[in-house]
Formats: C-alpha cells, sequence, structure tokens
C-alpha cells in the first residue's frame, strides 16, 4: 500500500520562517554566497505547495463565502509558482513568494471548511 505524504505543519512552519527570517529560527542566507541552500529551500517550499494544494483543493467547495474566496486567489497564486522553473524558484523574491503561499495554505488548510456563522450571544 502507497501511502500519501502528509503534512507536517511543524516542519512547514520552519520552513517558511527561514525565509521569511523570523527570528527565532535564525537569520536568512538568501544571497548569493548561499545558492545551494536556496535551492534546497525551493525544493522543500515547492514540496510543500504541491501536498497543501493537493490536500486543500477538494475542500474549497466546501468553505463558506470570504474563506472560498481567498483560498482560490490563493491556490491560483501557488500554481503559478509552481510554474517556475526550479531555477527560478531558487530567487529569493521568489522563494519569499513561495514561503508566504506555503504559510497561506497552511493556513486554509487548518482552518475549518464548515466553520459555522458568528453566533449572536445568548440573552437570558
Amino acid at each position: 500500500m502507497n501511502a500519501s505524504p502528509t503534512i507536517d505543519a511543524t516542519h512547514f512552519r520552519r520552513t517558511y520562517r527561514t525565509v521569511t527570517g523570523e527570528t527565532r529560527i535564525g537569520r536568512r542566507d538568501l544571497n548569493e554566497e548561499h545558492e545551494e541552500h536556496r535551492a534546497h529551500l525551493g525544493g522543500l517550499l515547492r514540496g510543500q505547495l504541491q501536498l497543501l494544494l493537493r490536500d486543500l483543493e477538494p475542500r474549497v467547495p466546501e468553505m463558506r463565502q470570504e474563506l472560498r474566496a481567498t483560498a482560490i486567489h490563493v491556490i491560483t497564486r501557488a500554481q503559478g509558482a509552481l510554474s517556475l522553473s526550479a531555477a527560478d524558484a531558487r530567487d529569493p523574491a521568489h522563494l519569499y513568494d513561495m514561503a508566504v503561499l506555503v504559510r497561506s495554505l497552511l493556513t486554509l488548510y487548518q482552518f475549518p471548511a464548515h466553520s459555522p456563522p458568528l453566533a449572536s450571544s445568548a440573552r437570558s
């Protein structure tokens, strides 16, 4: 039996935080001297985008209004990012864009598709 790769939110967060430079993870080494590191990050981010898209796209029809519109927008942008060649994906600007997309898709993935409407407070 072939098991599908799963979404490891902790690993995904560590990857996008490495690119976006959040201080708890460490400094970004995305300049020209670190091309191998950028290539590795690009590969990780591309794989993460693919996994998130695979799991999120089927849930879009179940989403409500603004959540659905946001998901469609982010999915479209992620598909565009994946259309870049692996060499282009190493560019620091593209790495940053992919990191933002992974973060956005992960948020949508973790948000319940059937979120109930905001309930008014109970009155006694």
